[in-house]
């Protein structure tokens, strides 16, 4: 399993990078499911510092391309291709959206980590 936690202020960058490495088409809605926002006592709206979200099954499509991508330059060059089959009408992450994903997002093994 892998677990990936990134800042809450990346929610959109990683919304947007996530659309294209998901193999099907719910991959954008990936960190929205994770927003643990709760309202505090004066109902105004408490948002997380991070997301998390785990992929149950290593060999989910998503997984394997997220391990594989590990420079920005080649996560770059698969979304903006992936855009432009599946996705033509939206605006691909630039290469600096890139750049700030892979560098703020954890990305771990959680069998590994949950054996040490």
């Amino acid at each position: 399993m892998l677990k990936i936690t990134i800042p809450a202020s990346l929610r959109d960058i990683a919304s947007r990078i996530s659309r294209a490495l998901d193999s099907d088409t719910g991959g954008a809605q990936v960190f929205d499911a994770c927003d643990d926002s709760t309202r505090d006592d004066d109902g105004e709206i408490v948002t997380p510092a991070t997301l998390a979200w785990t992929i149950i099954q290593s060999s989910d499509p998503y997984a394997e391309r997220l391990t594989r991508f590990r420079h920005a330059r080649d996560l770059h060059d698969f979304v903006v291709a992936d855009y432009a089959t599946r996705w033509p009408e939206l605006q691909a992450p630039t290469l600096a959206e890139c750049e700030t994903f892979l560098a703020a997002a954890t990305i771990e093994d959680v069998e590994t980590s949950a054996d040490a």
